[in-house]
């Protein structure tokens, strides 16, 4: 049977939290059976400037002069952030360490956007058409289309090396456009909550590969997404409502499929890296952070 491990801070950076685990090369999974190993990123000590994101080449970092910068996990390079804003109406998105930037001809109107690929320096451009959101993956960009009601049709739109151009995402109901936030992302797929027909804020996950938004259950005593932790891990979907010390990971391959994991404190941040959850203590002295089993308990 696993069993926790705890793991030091530093190779987490605690600045941001441990949402960056996901996307750290090699270690950031199961040496043993019962074992979690994490790499630091690299960095010399003491860091304590914020970590932006992550992917498998490199970590977007901050520091306190000169804007957010690209460094690579293999060479060490170090390469200034694209920077996007410039006019009124433009906007930036990021992935890992990708950076999106649209160029908006009106604050209405969608304008095409120039993927930068920070590790090889390489661009790509999507012609507008869609509205974009505020994300994408290494094959589609997330759009939408507005009705004459104010909601949205999702979109994924393929990026260069995507051959289906445009696919409709399948969802349970039609979108409010107020209310449509994209919480969280990684390259399978994304955690969005909008304004359902009933009224109530709903939490859903979209799956990239299939097309479609799924609507999630929240935890046990919880009632809005607004006070539930929630993370995407590669296996993994995993919620827990705050103040809660049981976590409720869902699996990303069926999502019926659901466990129980008791974290060893209500308050923190649980993150879902591979098979295990990765809990951290924000009330703790050490910044110590403990890897779980996302086996857990089968829920009934």
């Amino acid at each position: 049977m696993g069993r926790s491990r705890v793991l030091g801070a530093a190779a987490l950076a605690p600045a941001t939290g441990i949402g960056a685990l996901t996307a750290l090369p090699a270690a950031a999974g199961p040496a043993a059976a019962d074992e979690l190993t994490v790499a630091p990123l690299p960095h010399q000590e003491p860091s304590y400037q914020p970590i932006y994101g992550a992917g498998p080449k490199g970590a977007v970092l901050g520091r306190t002069s000169g804007g957010p910068y690209w460094k690579s996990f293999e060479d060490g390079r170090e390469v200034p952030l694209a920077d996007c804003a410039t006019g009124a109406y433009d906007q930036s998105l990021q992935l890992g360490g990708t950076v999106g930037c649209e160029r908006r001809p009106s604050p209405t109107a969608a304008g095409p956007l120039t993927l930068h690929d920070q590790a090889t320096g390489r661009t790509e451009t999507v012609p507008a058409g869609r509205t974009w959101t505020t994300t994408f993956s290494p094959t589609q960009v997330l759009a939408y289309e507005l009705d004459a009601e104010d909601r949205v049709t999702l979109h994924l739109i393929g990026r260069e090396n995507e051959p289906r151009k445009d696919v409709t995402v399948s969802a349970p109901e039609r979108i409010p456009v107020d209310s449509l936030w994209v919480r969280t992302v990684d390259e399978k797929g994304a955690l969005i909550t909008y304004r359902s027909a009933a009224g109530r804020t709903t939490l859903a996950l979209l799956d990239y590969a299939t097309a479609t938004l799924t609507q999630l259950a929240l935890p046990d005593g919880a009632t809005d997404p607004g006070y539930v932790d929630y993370s995407l891990g590669s296996q993994w979907v995993s919620l827990r409502k705050n103040g809660s010390v049981t976590a409720t990971p869902r699996s990303r391959a069926d999502l019926t499929v659901t466990r129980s994991v008791n974290a060893p404190t209500p308050h923190g941040r649980t993150h879902a890296v591979g098979d295990w959850l990765v809990v951290q203590d924000h009330n703790a002295t050490s910044n110590a952070v403990t890897a779980l089993p996302a086996a857990g308990a089968p829920l009934n």
